[in-house]
């Protein structure tokens, strides 16, 4: 159950693995998905306006010292057209923004070539190697027949690191649970800064986000591809995904926590452990730090930035509201239910 809470939230609060099933797909047939750049637009039936059906996690973060203002979104990569409109208090504070910060820039990523190959070859074995030879025969065969029955296997993504298969699994969990990426919430506020002349920061990149995962060992990767493996696990994922979503839009702090008690921790096996705190380490702790200095640095600039990056990263002990704090900033959480 940890694992399952765990890599569940990187699919949808964590990082934006959606970028690997489309991209890297495009990348083995030689192909950009998109040709031409320019301002991308909204989805047509998306609508901006009228009372919100949503409450999302979402914070305030001023100085004593610095005149600088962050404002927090927990975002979730995929949702649905009835997310929006966002709250009247989410949306006045991006019109108060000079700038918007996210993860990193997945549109600009889409046109550009280089950048794909580039991030590409985090996730592709370099060294004659196919990924049968870093899996288990019961786990690469289990995977092999479980996207093929889904519709989604393809021999030339033996090439691939499991991160890559992972992620086409979670690709094809989110659009059968209801949710879409075409309703990210960081979609969604990149191009409404780019259609508002508004400056876009990317407080990492995708090549970076395609090093961190491609660079999980080899018994990282193969957990959490068994996790796709067992009957009926997919089934389960689909309905955990759904639920993870209406968590997310009642502003529920714990949809996206990924702390273990004493008790839960103990009930892991030993070799679990040491994959468990890997992942804690790459997806969360390393980032986090990363997310709080840059939060800081627009502070101390004298900047108003809106902030978006997936919810996970905000909450726990080491997520980017309780680490403001313990620097000396003001953390005020805003929310219509209170």
């Amino acid at each position: 159950m940890i694992k399952k809470r765990m890599f569940r939230a990187a699919a949808l609060l964590l990082a934006l693995t959606m970028i690997m099933a489309g991209f890297s797909g495009c990348l083995l047939s030689g192909l950009s998905p998109l040709t031409n750049a320019g301002i991308p637009e909204l989805p047509e039936d998306l609508v901006e306006t009228g009372e919100s059906s949503v409450d999302p996690l979402f914070w305030v973060v001023t100085s004593e010292e610095y005149s600088g203002k962050v404002y927090l979104l927990g975002s979730m990569h995929a949702c649905k057209k009835e997310t929006f409109p966002l709250p009247e208090h989410i949306m006045t504070a991006y019109s108060e923004a000079e700038s918007v910060a996210v993860e990193c820039d997945t549109q600009n990523f889409e046109y550009d070539r280089v950048q794909q190959v580039n991030a590409n070859q985090y996730i592709i074995y370099s060294d004659g190697t196919r990924i049968k030879d870093h899996l288990s025969e019961e786990v690469y065969g289990g995977a092999v027949k479980r996207l093929t029955d889904l519709g989604l296997y393809s021999a030339s993504y033996d090439i691939y690191k499991p991160i890559l298969w992972t992620s086409l699994f979670d690709t094809y969990i989110v659009e059968q649970s209801g949710l879409s990426y075409d309703y990210s919430i960081d979609e969604y506020f990149m191009t409404k800064a780019k259609t508002d002349g508004k400056e876009l920061l990317e407080i990492e990149s995708v090549e970076y986000q395609y090093e961190v995962m491609g660079g999980f060992s080899d018994e990282l990767q193969e957990m959490m591809l068994e996790d796709y493996l067992p009957e009926g696990a997919i089934e389960e994922q689909i309905t955990l995904f759904g639920q993870l979503y209406d968590r997310w839009a009642s502003g529920d702090p714990t949809a996206a926590s990924n702390e273990v008690s004493e008790e839960e921790w103990a009930e892991v096996p030993e070799e679990d452990k040491v994959c468990l705190e890997e992942y804690v380490g790459a997806m969360l702790e390393n980032r986090n730090v990363r997310m709080t200095d840059a939060v800081e640095s627009y502070i101390k600039r004298g900047m108003t930035v809106f902030m978006v990056v997936g919810t996970s990263h905000m909450v726990d002990k080491i997520g980017i509201v309780n680490s403001l704090r313990e620097r000396g900033y003001t953390v005020t959480e805003h929310a219509d239910r209170y």
